[in-house]
């Protein structure tokens, strides 16, 4: 049975005295969610959004002190235990997956801006994040120590989100048999990309690639797609795509589960 956004939400732990609490920690968390997923980037704006489509917001929670200031949603925000909040809205996005069409998510680690104090010998937060292409929508991420360690994270994050018939797409830093395991047992396909840190594996694909369309035409099985995109300031950019078959590389079959396609 699925669970309601109240179930969900109702085990996150409010860290706040009872006796000073105006609004319930539903109406806070839902009208903040709500806000965020309608565009709002600030506490500020979250109150402004709630007090505009009150009306809405009013059939749908009790808020019986109204909208709740941005002051409260900053404090309850700041005490909150993010790994139990995070752990609640990946229930209730898994609980909406059926409402929301998947078909692309993008894996990807980044370091976020301005999260770094060099006064303080303080490096910049760098996180792995999974992005709905479909809708728009971020579907969770994890926090890892540097760039080497998205490799260990990946996997995790993916446990974490319902990637069942969409395709995972990694860049190189992800290129790993392991990963590409992963996706497969959970029921997801891959486009993994592969660049000089996976050198002998870029090497086998530029070889094959290149002595499959040397190859006479009648002989060879590939599809190759060109894209005219017209760019700023008047320039064309040209866009060219060739898939082969992966019976052309038959050892990374052995390798590489269920790996269907040679793309470059």
């Amino acid at each position: 049975m699925r669970a309601t956004f109240e179930e969900i939400f109702s085990e996150i732990e409010a860290p706040r005295i009872e006796r000073t609490k105006r609004h319930k920690l539903l109406d806070i968390l839902g009208v903040a969610i709500l806000s965020v997923i309608a565009g709002a980037q600030s506490f500020g704006e979250i109150e402004d959004f709630g007090n505009v489509h009150f009306n809405w917001f009013k059939n749908h929670f009790e808020l019986n002190h109204g909208i709740p200031s941005h002051d409260t949603f900053e404090r309850l925000f700041s005490r909150l235990d993010p790994n139990s909040f995070q752990k609640a809205w990946l229930d209730w996005l898994s609980n909406l997956k059926s409402l929301l069409p998947e078909s692309v998510i993008a894996v990807d680690g980044k370091t976020l801006r301005g999260s770094h104090q060099r006064s303080k010998g303080l490096k910049g937060l760098h996180v792995v994040s999974a992005w709905s292409c479909e809708n728009e929508l971020s579907l969770g991420q994890i926090k890892v120590n540097s760039k080497s360690n998205e490799i260990i994270a990946i996997p995790e994050l993916l446990e974490q989100i319902a990637i069942k018939e969409a395709i995972i797409t990694i860049d190189a830093m992800g290129c790993q048999r392991n990963i590409a395991e992963k996706i497969i047992s959970l029921s997801g396909d891959y486009v993994l990309t592969v660049k000089a840190n996976q050198g002998t594996l870029e090497e086998a694909l530029t070889d094959t690639i290149e002595k499959v369309m040397n190859q006479p035409e009648n002989t060879r099985l590939y599809y190759t797609a060109v894209d005219n995109i017209e760019c700023s300031h008047g320039r064309i950019e040209s866009r060219e795509c060739t898939v082969l078959p992966a019976m052309y590389q038959p050892l990374l079959s052995k390798k590489w589960k269920n790996i269907a396609s040679l793309i470059k």
